[in-house]
């Protein structure tokens, strides 16, 4: 069994709105947006892979945890393996782009890569991975689908 952690990011449009950070491939542009996250290494909990992924992948240190979403179980055919995912909610210290790239950093698969992130609302109708975008519900992340206002 795979042990991977998954980064929900929220950030707040200008009028409120809150809007989920996306990346997609450089060099895959038509593959379907994801949300940042990997693998858990044996001496690291879910929570500090989740950290050295985001630092690997995006290169932020300063988010702030709003709560641990769940544990989402299932058979991942492309990689031939069960995967437990541990599904995380943040959110930026600090106003982030709208959009920018990051090459990956760190000596996983994806490393030299380069990711370009995006936000999404929930009214976006961009093709998501069906691994995350089965999650996107109101019930699962019900902050995704209503304004902050106080909340944030």
């Amino acid at each position: 069994m795979k042990l991977k952690a998954l980064a929900y990011i929220l950030q707040p449009q200008q009028d409120g709105t809150p809007q989920l950070l996306f990346h997609q491939f450089d060099e895959l542009p038509h593959y379907p947006l994801r949300l940042p996250g990997g693998g858990v290494e044996t001496s690291e909990t879910p929570l500090e892979a989740l950290y050295r992924e985001i630092e690997e992948e995006i290169g932020l240190t300063d988010l702030i945890m709003m709560r641990k979403l769940g544990v989402q179980r299932y058979y991942k055919p492309f990689i031939q393996d069960d995967v437990e995912r541990h599904d995380y909610l943040l959110r930026p210290k600090s106003r982030l782009p709208e959009s920018w790239s990051f090459v990956v950093q760190g000596e996983g698969d994806d490393a030299g890569d380069q990711h370009n992130y995006l936000w999404l609302t929930a009214e976006s109708r961009q093709p998501i991975d069906p691994e995350h975008g089965e999650y996107l519900t109101a019930d699962y992340i019900p902050e995704f689908f209503a304004k902050f206002g106080d909340k944030f």
